[in-house]
């Protein structure tokens, strides 16, 4: 039956509900999206005859990802650190919390000194304390002296201001030493 029903399901005649993105238009069916998607399933129980919505603060390629899972319960592609964390975000605005761990269970071995501040920000949103606590880590380490204190774990945007900072002083000391060398 199971197979019958997913032959159904790739056939466009059947969607029945509109999701814009910028000038794109996915069709979906909104029995799916309401099992499957909090975010359209509240918009549906206040208005059920609407057989639109308009995603704003989403990629279209982030969406599709999102939408293959909500069809079919996995992720169609390994994803990227960067594909991870949009996707993160995406499963977050759409309340999707099974996507959402998922993803964030991932991410926790993706932190590094490139994307720890986006990742605090996103736990920070998405109040993924594990994720937060984590990536809190990784800033710390970053900095000498133990100079960011855990009172700044709520203040994304002084770490941000920090981290800022700490990549500019490092640029600097690079090209310090680049230059003594040429000097040899």
């Amino acid at each position: 039956v199971w197979l019958d029903v997913k032959k159904v399901l790739n056939l466009d005649d059947f969607k029945d509900f509109t999701i814009k993105i910028n000038e794109n238009v996915i069709k979906a069916h909104k029995l799916i999206l309401i099992a499957r998607c909090p975010l359209i399933a509240d918009l549906l129980k206040n208005d059920p005859k609407a057989d639109c919505h308009v995603l704003q603060g989403i990629e279209l390629n982030t969406f599709k990802i999102v939408l293959y899972y909500i069809y079919n319960d996995s992720l169609p592609i390994i994803l990227n650190n960067e594909k991870m964390i949009k996707v993160y975000a995406a499963a977050g605005k759409l309340k999707i919390e099974n996507l959402k761990n998922t993803i964030g269970a991932q991410l926790l071995d993706k932190i590094d000194e490139n994307n720890a501040i986006e990742i605090l920000k996103l736990a920070t949103t998405h109040n993924h304390v594990d994720l937060k606590k984590k990536s809190f880590e990784k800033i710390k380490k970053l900095f000498p002296n133990q100079l960011v204190k855990e009172e700044l774990i709520d203040d994304v945007e002084m770490l941000q201001k920090l981290f800022d900072g700490m990549m500019k002083l490092k640029k600097a000391e690079e090209e310090f030493q680049s230059l003594l060398k040429q000097l040899k």
